[in-house]
C-alpha cells in the first residue's frame, strides 16, 4: 500500500515488478556476513562447525518475518522425517523456538 508513495523499494531478488512499481526497484540482494562473502569458510569448515556428514544431503531450513512460526511448528512436528530419509537438517530459528 505505501510502495506508490515510496521513493525508493529495495527488494532482495528481482521480478517484483508484480507487487511494486518497476521505477521504484531496487535490487540489493540479501545482506551475508563479510566473511562468507569473501569466501573464507570452506566446504570442510562448515561441515566440521556443523557436525554434518558430507555424504549426507542437507536441509536448509531459515524462516524469517510472518513465515516464521508456520515453519518452526512444522519443522518441530517433522523433525523425525529428517533421520527416516538420510536427510541432516539446518534450522535456523529465532530464540524464541530454540529446541535441544
Amino acid at each position: 500500500m505505501l510502495a506508490k508513495n515510496a521513493t525508493a523499494v529495495f527488494t532482495a531478488t528481482a521480478g517484483m515488478e508484480t507487487f511494486f512499481p518497476a521505477d521504484k526497484i531496487i535490487i540489493t540482494g540479501n545482506p551475508i556476513r563479510q566473511v562468507l562473502q569473501d569466501k573464507k569458510v570452506n566446504k570442510i569448515e562448515a561441515l566440521n562447525f556443523f557436525n554434518l556428514d558430507a555424504d549426507k544431503k542437507t536441509v536448509l531450513s531459515v524462516g524469517g518475518s510472518l513465515g516464521a512460526q508456520s515453519i518452526n511448528e512444522a519443522l518441530s512436528k517433522n523433525l523425525n522425517v529428517f533421520g527416516e530419509n538420510d536427510l541432516q537438517l539446518i534450522w535456523q530459528t529465532g530464540t524464541g523456538f530454540i529446541q535441544q
